[in-house]
């Protein structure tokens, strides 16, 4: 364990997990409404700049797997992807993120979907379930799409059955609201939506996840929750979707054909929460894969030696430790920082200096996810 040399750190971290409130400072975008939250340079470059890798075609290999990263400035910070498919499609992934910056979103930690699919190919679908972590915002799925879509029964690997259920990407014609205008049907969710009042008592806020099929004749059916929400928000979306006017239907071979259609409907409050839950931290006992230090435990030790600032103490030859508890945000970066014990003579405020100086950490990790975790450092002095 992390510093488990210093005796002093055993007490002082028990005081720690006393003493600190689990109440921690929000990432930026936590608890406003977003003007944006479809990224659309994002998606069009990501479509135009992702391969799918010459492995994967040839195996048949396809799957899911979300992008995680950070937004600040315009500029993308690629944090992680996961779960996990092969490296050649993680590697293609971290190319198309590199040195993009983007107008259409704001600062903050976002998780982007993205779907690898062959036309018609029905092999297994690795991943086949994913959810965006919750400390995350969720952007709508992309999709990366290898070969043309066709319904031809002859042909390897593909399928076209009568009432055959099919995703929008495989057909010649997708289905469309009406006036083709999918933005129409994301307004007429969002002017039909009413905020359960079982929601809003409990500061329940979020998105739930539903499925639907178009039939043939552009009705819809089959409404369904596929991630739930809670609190009457579940109901609610599904009462909205049967109001929905008929679309029109998909195509293939010149006939229509019944499609399953996936999307979310946002339940946002119109003024943030006053009391919005926090994001999670977690404690290094909780995390199989706990935040690093560029270098590990020695180069933190020698960044601490080698900077602390003797004469900016009042008594030059004070010795003993000042432990800094701090929590590694998701990006890595430290936040409230906070000096559990004082030596007097400055040694606090020459701590608190020196840890702020930080390089930024590798994040602790939980099922492939930056987390942000609570850690305590001992500040050595010892002239």
């Amino acid at each position: 364990m992390l510093f488990r040399n210093y005796k002093i750190f055993q007490l002082t971290f028990a005081i720690l997990l006393i003493g600190i409130s689990a109440i921690g400072q929000l990432p930026k975008h936590y608890g406003r409404k977003l003007e944006k939250t479809y990224p659309i340079d994002l998606q069009r470059h990501l479509f135009n700049s992702i391969k799918y890798p010459n492995k994967a075609e040839h195996s048949y290999t396809q799957g899911n797997t979300i992008a995680y990263f950070k937004v600040y400035n315009r500029k993308i910070t690629l944090l992680s992807v996961a779960p996990k498919l092969t490296i050649d499609f993680k590697n293609e992934i971290i190319k198309a993120f590199k040195n993009f910056e983007t107008n259409d979103l704001k600062n903050g930690f976002y998780g982007l979907p993205i779907n690898f699919r062959i036309a018609n190919v029905v092999t297994k679908i690795h991943n086949a379930e994913i959810a965006v972590h919750k400390s995350y915002i969720d952007l709508p799925y992309l999709e990366i799409l290898l070969g043309i879509p066709s319904c031809d029964p002859g042909a390897p690997h593909l399928y076209c059955k009568p009432n055959t259920l099919h995703a929008p990407y495989e057909l010649q014609i997708p289905p469309v609201y009406p006036n083709d205008d999918y933005r129409g049907f994301i307004k007429f969710i969002k002017a039909n939506v009413n905020y359960p009042k079982a929601a809003i008592e409990n500061q329940v806020q979020g998105n739930v996840y539903v499925s639907f099929v178009i039939e043939k004749d552009g009705s819809l059916s089959s409404a369904k929750v596929e991630r739930s929400l809670g609190y009457g928000t579940d109901e609610e979306a599904i009462r909205v979707l049967k109001l929905s006017q008929k679309w029109k239907p998909g195509y293939e071979n010149g006939k229509p054909v019944r499609t399953i259609y996936r999307t979310h409907i946002s339940f946002q409050p119109d003024r943030p929460f006053k009391n919005p839950k926090p994001i999670k931290i977690y404690q290094l006992k909780q995390l199989k894969y706990p935040p690093q230090y560029p270098g590990g435990e020695e180069r933190l030790i020698e960044f601490i030696k080698t900077n602390i600032n003797y004469s900016n103490l009042t008594n030059k030859q004070i010795k003993g430790i000042v432990v800094i508890s701090a929590v590694i945000e998701m990006d890595g970066s430290l936040s409230q920082l906070k000096a559990i014990d004082n030596l007097g003579y400055g040694t606090k405020k020459e701590a608190l200096r020196v840890v702020s100086k930080l390089k930024r950490w590798n994040p602790g990790m939980e099922n492939g996810i930056p987390t942000r975790t609570q850690i305590a450092i001992p500040v050595k002095f010892n002239p």
